[in-house]
């Protein structure tokens, strides 16, 4: 009983769209200027004590352009528009100016989330260091993205305008690969990575979304847009976007593969491969359904019996989420198939 009153205040809060994956954020300095930057840090005092390096104004506005004092890990404020925006920004070691233009994943936090609280568990960041990639974590308003639900207090959030400011931004401040720019997300982040793909198909090579569904209120929006390499991973026991999808609301985990291979004019029938059982104490097993046959590549990872959550690295908040398979790691899963995707690439 107690766990079906908790399955009900927990689906009461999302469809509320109240807050509920509560994250611990690293301490960062107060900005005193339009785009200022503090090196990230884990310690309170370590923050409070460091001298921010503003944002320097060059041939571009400060809103356009941020000079950032070298490789390593960042905290991003700057005014867009009304609002004040952040994130957190982690240049690899083996970045340079004058080298090979790098990758750049965006990674979306969920509902209640930020941008530091997703980088403490997503692995994102680690892997960037390891094979290349600058890795951002943008904060939404208040905890949550404007998604495009019909929700009025959201629809007053231009996160499609931010993210088009936000790539400009950072293309004009690091030698970035802008043919190879992704985006990411868990659960709300998901959601929107879905909409940001389908309203700025000239800026993202590919999205993926992790526990979420394909929304049907951006449905129009995504009609309208050219293909788009779609990569999903989800759990068929997530109670907060069922498997099985929310009535007006999301659309079914195989109807989301079904709706994204016919946008991007797959021709044959998926493959189905099931993935090594490589931790069989977790419950889980994983089978990638793939479509190849495509304008763009549509891939999912569903993943039974596991919960919403973040396959390999269990997600920080106070509820039971469900079962965190260990067969995959997801960070890995994404680049994987981010790598293969590219703007100007020809099929």
């Amino acid at each position: 009983m107690r766990r079906f009153c908790l399955f009900l205040l927990m689906i009461g809060l999302f469809a509320a769209f109240i807050p509920v994956f509560a994250q611990d954020e690293t301490a960062e300095a107060t900005a005193e200027t339009e785009a200022a930057v503090t090196p990230e840090s884990t310690d309170a005092a370590d923050a409070e004590s460091t001298t921010e390096p503003e944002a320097t104004e060059e041939s571009q506005p400060a809103r356009d352009r941020v000079e950032f004092p070298g490789v390593g890990s960042f905290n991003v404020r700057e005014d867009f528009g009304t609002e004040q925006r952040e994130f957190t920004i982690d240049i690899p070691t083996g970045y340079r100016d004058d080298g090979e233009p790098m990758p750049l994943v965006l990674v979306l936090h969920g509902a209640g989330g930020s941008g530091n609280g997703i980088r403490a568990f997503a692995g994102m960041s680690e892997l960037g260091e390891e094979v290349g990639f600058i890795t951002v974590f943008p904060s939404g308003l208040g905890g949550a993205w404007n998604d495009g639900r019909p929700d009025p207090g959201l629809a007053l959030i231009d996160d499609i305008a931010y993210f088009d400011h936000l790539i400009t931004l950072l293309t004009n401040s690091l030698n970035i690969d802008e043919q190879r720019v992704y985006t990411s997300g868990y659960s709300m982040g998901g959601m929107l990575s879905y909409r940001l793909g389908c309203n700025l198909p000239d800026r993202f090579a590919a999205i993926a979304s992790v526990a979420s569904t394909m929304p049907l209120y951006i449905q129009a929006e995504c009609d309208a847009a050219p293909p788009l390499p779609v990569l999903l991973i989800h759990g068929t026991d997530d109670q907060i976007v069922p498997w099985v999808g929310i009535r007006n609301g999301y659309m079914s985990a195989p109807e989301t593969m079904a709706y994204w291979s016919e946008h991007n004019g797959c021709t044959y029938e998926a493959s189905f491969v099931i993935e090594p059982d490589t931790y069989p104490t977790d419950g889980t097993l994983v089978i990638r359904e793939q479509y190849d046959d495509c304008a763009d590549e549509v891939m999912m990872y569903g993943v039974y019996q596991g919960g919403h959550t973040w396959p390999r690295l269990p997600t920080p908040t106070g509820f039971n989420l469900g079962t965190t398979s260990h067969d995959i790691v997801a960070a890995e899963v994404i680049w994987d198939f981010f790598q293969r995707q590219t703007l100007d690439q020809v099929e």
